[in-house]
């Protein structure tokens, strides 16, 4: 099992975006706002609460009197760390990313289009490039060549970036029908944890209401879901110590999860979300076990 951990990226770090941050204007003190009226601090969208809203910073309105927070701007969506907030486009979607550290990982998680290309320069030299399809539709025969829906990827994964301090990230994501878009971008430094055992369980966690009214009659609500997994790993015992860091380190930080190597069978072990315990058994000088539950975002 692998994770991904991730980096932050800031202002300073996202050089370039084909996405416009202008969906609304930027909060500007001295401005009167109507209640209803929508700004943009912090990328993030707010709305006015109440009216003649005057001077009152959306981002220290902590009681949240006088703004409500919308959520974030298309070109920030996909690093808000929520999948269901997504950045789109009617076109292709490129960012160019300056972590200022090393970034051997990139996962890309609810994408919609058609490819994923991933570039890293190191000056002017293109050390790496790669693209990866959007597609992974099961084609077992013909009927499922000619008949079956497409599927789109839950998560891309890129996880053999050579390892550049001052290398820029360009990532691309070509529209397919007149759309891309792109839930998360995660970047950072990817751990190994140990080897995945089997019996590891895949599942979701699904928020959509279900009730019944007092005829008996059904009420279903589609909502959002979140991906979960439980799983067991068998570590070498000099990592054991390693590991405890690196999972310690990760509290309560969403990262990607990577259960197995081959994601294109073991799909549902890719999790990008964090871990709600960890537990390690410790048996002898050689060998150790972890156990890990684990709950997506939605």
């Amino acid at each position: 099992m692998q994770v991904l951990a991730p980096i932050t990226v800031t202002d300073a770090m996202l050089l370039s975006s084909t996405l416009a941050e202008t969906e609304h204007a930027a909060w500007a003190a001295g401005t009167t706002y109507a209640k209803g009226d929508r700004a943009i601090k912090a990328h993030k969208v707010w709305e006015s609460a109440v009216g003649s809203n005057t001077n009152h910073d959306p981002v220290a309105d902590a009681a949240h009197a006088w703004w409500l927070e919308v959520g974030p701007t298309n070109r920030w969506a996909m690093f808000d760390e929520v999948v269901s907030t997504a950045s789109r486009d009617s076109g292709d979607i490129e960012v160019v990313i300056a972590p200022g550290a090393y970034v051997d990982a990139v996962a890309l998680v609810a994408g919609i289009g058609g490819t994923a290309r991933v570039q890293m320069h190191d000056g002017a030299a293109l050390v790496y490039d790669q693209t990866q399809s959007l597609d992974s539709t099961p084609i077992v025969d013909w009927d499922d060549y000619f008949f079956t829906d497409q599927q789109l990827a839950g998560e891309l994964l890129f996880t053999d970036l050579p390892r550049y301090l001052s290398a820029a990230l360009t990532v691309t994501l070509t529209a397919a029908a007149g759309e891309a878009a792109l839930g998360a971008l995660v970047l950072g430094r990817l751990h190994d944890l140990g080897g995945t055992l089997t019996g590891a369980s895949a599942g979701i966690t699904d928020y959509s209401r279900k009730e019944a009214d007092p005829f008996g009659n059904a009420i279903l609500l589609r909502r959002a879901y979140a991906r979960r997994s439980q799983q067991r790993l068998m570590l070498d015992a000099r990592s054991l110590r390693r590991v405890h860091v690196v999972l310690s380190e990760l509290r309560a930080t969403p990262a990607v999860w990577i259960g197995a190597p081959d994601t294109a069978l073991f799909g549902p072990l890719v999790v990008y979300g964090w871990f709600r315990s960890f537990s390690i058994d410790i048996r002898g000088p050689v060998y150790s076990y972890c156990s890990l539950e684990i709950e997506g975002l939605t």
